[in-house]
């Protein structure tokens, strides 16, 4: 028999059994559309019962764990400790073989390093040389951008002037309104200022004596710098004016 002999068969069968099962399909409904009422009717009857029995399951259960606690501890510490010496057993030889990856990953960038150097190296020129090849277009783009937002303001303005007395005055409310918290975290962290304060004092006069020398020594160091910049730019005027 042919391929497609067999499809036409198959074929033939599915259209049979669909239709030898289509005409009942309807009884079939009707038959479960009636069962159902039964069904509910049967739970409500029944539903007393029911709960009763699930709860006498659920107790029976309850039961069976409490009195069966202790076996059920020893037999949860057994299992724990089981595990434990187990992994006491083999830690030597998690510890050895995490050793052994970790020695193999350094010694495969050690041996690969030579050829990836060079490699990070050309991608950075690559990079680099792309945004210098570009770099008039990102500059335009920048500009644009900027130029965008800026005519986006000026266009804004007027609405954002008026919106501003509308944001003060809810400003103004809602201060207002919450003064009271605002002081009293204010007078709170005032407080917890000057605690830190006075417990920082002697701290802070341990360290005066760094501080005025670190201040001497960088006020020091500016104005030799002052006098450096001094020297070179009459150096920069007399070469372009001759004198001094």
């Amino acid at each position: 028999m042919s391929l497609d002999d067999e499809i036409n068969n198959f074929v033939d069968t599915v259209l049979v059994a669909g239709d030898n099962i289509l005409p009942k399909i309807n009884i079939i409904a009707d038959s479960i559309f009636q069962a159902i009422p039964q069904i509910i009717e049967k739970i409500n009857e029944n539903l007393p019962t029911l709960l009763d029995s699930g709860i006498q399951i659920l107790e029976t259960i309850i039961q069976g764990i409490m009195e069966n606690l202790p076996e059920i501890m020893e037999g949860a510490n057994q299992i724990i400790s089981t595990l434990l010496i187990a992994l006491i057993d083999m830690l030597p030889q998690i510890i050895e073989g995490g050793m052994q990856i970790i020695i193999a990953l350094v010694q495969g960038l050690s041996e690969q390093l030579p050829t990836l150097i060079p490699q990070m190296v050309k991608t950075i020129v690559t990079i680099v040389n792309s945004l210098l090849d570009n770099i008039d277009m990102i500059i335009d783009a920048g500009i644009q951008l900027l130029i965008g937002l800026a005519e986006g303001l000026i266009d804004a303005l007027p609405q954002l002037i008026d919106k501003i007395p509308v944001i003060i005055e809810k400003l103004i409310m809602a201060i207002t309104n919450n003064l009271p918290k605002i002081i009293e975290m204010g007078i709170k962290l005032i407080i917890k200022l000057a605690e830190g304060l006075i417990k920082a004092i002697p701290q802070l006069v341990s360290k005066i004596p760094q501080i005025i020398s670190s201040l001497i020594r960088d006020l020091q160091l500016f104005f030799s710098n002052m006098g450096e910049v001094g020297k070179k730019s009459c150096i920069w005027y007399m070469g372009r004016n001759k004198k001094c």
